[in-house]
């Protein structure tokens, strides 16, 4: 049986040409070949989106919104990009936008809070206060809250909308009850003037154009816009909501009629409705009665009185203080008393004084004074000058000799020792240190064991002499030592540290050093108190700082006590006061 020959699937001949081709290819191009071609045809698509993308963009802009739609997100990430990215250039860029509009937003909330501040003031004392703050009780606000519903003073009469080109007015509106200018006239002034301030002041800034004509209490407000300006007609304080109202009125303008803006030619078709925005910036505050002639009663009745309560305690107050000053000098002129400070409250006047041993009693001196009505009481500061040695040591620095005291049956007896003069006795008998506080004097002239102690005695008595005759002087209102002065502080302090070696060898001691600070009459009682105890704590605190014991010093501000007749500047000082004790 014969077999069937098997059919085989007839293949295609291959192209001889076809092959020949990609080998020729791939030759002349390399192994790479494909990657250049790839890169070729992107270079060439890239060419023809370029040349054809803007029409595009604008045809699709003309059809609807959604190309704006798809690239708003990637926008606003372009910008956060960049504001993170470049902080200080960003800055930069916006520094002359922000700038401008802070200063006019500061400067216009300060003439309102000026215009404002300054009618309260004039209405605050008036019958109509008094009614505003009983009604803005019963409504339960504040009365500043009440005055800024009740007093509004600002009212936008016109606005006019220009097309900024060619100068032509659009349209215009005007409040009622306001008596309308000629819109037409306004917009070719308007116009004019720009213009004018353009050509005559050349600047470089973009936004040195004409925004504002203020005369009196009228204000013209511009606000220019890319096709329009919308300008306004304000009377009285221009309020920062007219200015917000009206940018808002501007931009609502451009956004609704920018095909409209851009191809006006005269006529107003285009613009139907733009009434209606244009209105909201017709806003208005009630303005405040100025012409109010009526006499403000109830205010001029209040300062009446308060006029009448400040002469009457200044009066009081002048009398109080000449009082006050006839006691206090009465007790000054009193031998034997200083006053250091004295000190008047609730009719209680208390004067610290020194009062010295052999002066009258301090019993005496408050029966003798005429305390002019008030409760005079003393405060003796050394009540322990009284004591027989410390009136020795006292004694012994007058007369540059050498007292002791001994105790007889019937009291003290002074004992003087060293060189006395005749008449240096005969003033011992009539001295009232003497007098007052000692039985007898005993004088017991003696040769003195040496000449060295002789020395030391004239040595010790001359520096006590030196120290109590020194004054450091100040300038005016200071409490530190001037240059000039410092060599004498400087000297003061060696001298005292002198004496203090000294007084042991001679069987002396220094018992206080009385530092007394003073001002001259420039200033008010109180403030010359203050700065003279300054004075003396300041040089206090330079003799501790310099070894001077400091439970030794005592510090007293005595205020101006010069007579008039003494210069200023030697009023301004500090003086120092040593006292000494006997240990014998």
């Amino acid at each position: 049986m014969a077999t069937e020959p098997k059919l085989e699937p007839v293949q295609p001949a291959k192209e001889s040409g076809q092959d020949d081709y990609g080998k020729l290819r791939s030759l002349i191009l390399g192994d790479d070949y494909e990657s250049v071609i790839t890169e070729r045809i992107k270079s060439n698509e890239t060419d023809r989106v370029a040349e054809v993308l803007p029409d595009a963009v604008a045809k699709r802009n003309a059809k609807d919104d959604s190309l704006s739609q798809q690239f708003s997100p990637l926008i606003q990430s372009s910008i956060d990009h960049a504001v993170n990215n470049n902080r200080r250039q960003f800055a930069q860029m916006i520094y002359p936008v922000i700038g401008p509009a802070v200063r006019k937003a500061v400067a216009s909330a300060l003439t309102e809070m000026i215009a404002k501040l300054n009618y309260l003031l004039k209405q605050s004392l008036t019958l109509s206060a008094v009614k505003g703050r009983f009604k803005a009780w019963r409504l339960g606000m504040s009365y500043g809250e009440y005055l800024i519903l009740q007093n509004l003073h600002y009212q936008v009469e016109q606005v006019f909308l220009i097309h900024q080109e060619t100068g032509l007015l659009i349209t215009s509106l005007s409040s009622d009850q306001v008596i309308k200018k000629d819109p037409d006239m306004v917009s070719a002034m308007l116009t004019a003037i720009s213009d004018f301030i353009s050509d005559s002041f050349e600047s470089t800034s973009a936004d040195s154009k004409l925004n504002a004509i203020k005369f009196g209490d009228f204000t013209l407000l511009i606000e220019r816009g890319p096709s329009a300006v919308v300008a306004i007609a304000v009377r009285g304080v221009v309020h920062q909501d007219v200015e917000n109202q009206l940018q808002e009125v501007s931009e609502q303008v451009h956004e609704k009629y920018s095909d409209a803006l851009e191809t006006f030619n005269g006529e107003a078709k285009g613009f139907a409705d733009v009434e209606d925005i244009l209105e909201s910036v017709l806003i208005h505050e009630e303005a405040i009665n100025e012409e109010d002639t009526s006499v403000p009663w109830f205010s001029i009745i209040a300062l009446g009185l308060l006029l009448v309560w400040g002469v009457v305690t200044g009066v009081n107050n002048a009398i109080m203080e000449s009082k006050v000053s006839q006691v206090i000098a009465a007790i000054g002129e009193t031998p034997g008393y200083q006053v250091l400070e004295h000190q008047l409250e609730d009719n209680q006047l208390t004067v610290a004084v020194i009062h010295a041993p052999g002066a009258k009693s301090i019993q005496q001196l408050q029966q003798q004074i005429d305390s002019q009505g008030f409760q005079l009481t003393f405060k003796n500061v050394l009540s322990e000058l009284s004591s027989p040695t410390m009136l020795a040591s006292i004694l012994s620095q007058q007369y540059s000799a050498k007292f002791s005291v001994e105790t007889a049956e019937a009291g003290f007896v002074l004992v003087a020792r060293g060189t006395l003069t005749d008449a240096q006795v005969e003033s011992l008998k009539s001295d009232s240190l003497v007098t007052s506080h000692f039985q007898s004097v005993r004088y017991e002239p003696i040769i003195l064991s040496s000449s060295i102690e002789s020395q030391y005695y004239a040595q010790f008595y001359s520096l006590l002499k030196t120290i109590n005759n020194t004054a450091i002087h100040f300038d005016v209102g200071s409490v530190m030592v001037s240059p000039e002065e410092s060599r004498a502080l400087t000297s003061t302090i060696q001298n005292i540290k002198a004496l203090s070696e000294l007084a042991p060898q001679l069987k002396q001691k220094i018992h206080q050093i009385a530092i007394m600070g003073y001002a001259d009459p420039l200033g008010d009682t109180t403030a010359n108190l203050s700065l003279s105890k300054s004075r003396a704590e300041h040089i206090a605190d330079m003799f501790k700082a310099n070894g001077i014991t400091e439970s030794l010093i005592i510090t007293w501000g005595m205020g101006a006590k010069d007579k008039s007749t003494v210069p200023d500047n030697l009023q301004r000082r500090v003086d120092i006061r040593i006292i000494t004790e006997s240990l014998e």
